[in-house]
């Protein structure tokens, strides 16, 4: 004989980080970033007019991708890291291997500056 048919369960959402009040969404990336980020800028086109051709080294590397994960964590991670971040020049070369003169080198520290001082 059958079973007697009853209503569906009502679904519920579980929680997730995307929908974590923001407060609580910042200390659990806060916790999770490492308290210094470095930043690494390794070549240029020219030892003068600086312009950056490649993605910057991230140390560690997976922190970037905390900032593709969704638009609220990227957000909070942004801020974070723009706490964090350190600029590193050592190995600083065109991609000739020639090092960059010091007008290369502000330019690239001016670049790194606008980037962390933006918003996400």
């Amino acid at each position: 004989m059958s079973q007697p048919l009853s209503a569906p369960s009502r679904f519920e959402a579980s929680p997730t980080l995307d929908t974590m009040p923001l407060e609580i969404l910042e200390m659990i990336i806060a916790f999770a970033i490492p308290d210094i980020v470095t930043i690494h800028i390794i070549s240029a086109h020219s030892s003068l007019a600086w312009e950056q051709p490649y993605e910057f080294w991230w140390g560690p590397i997976w922190v970037k991708n905390l900032l593709h994960v969704s638009k609220p964590i990227g957000r909070v991670a942004w801020k974070i890291l723009c706490k964090r971040a350190v600029l590193k020049l050592e190995g600083f070369r065109m991609l000739s291997g020639a090092p960059v003169r010091a007008a290369g080198q502000k330019k690239a520290r001016e670049y790194f500056e606008r980037l962390i001082t933006s918003e996400y």
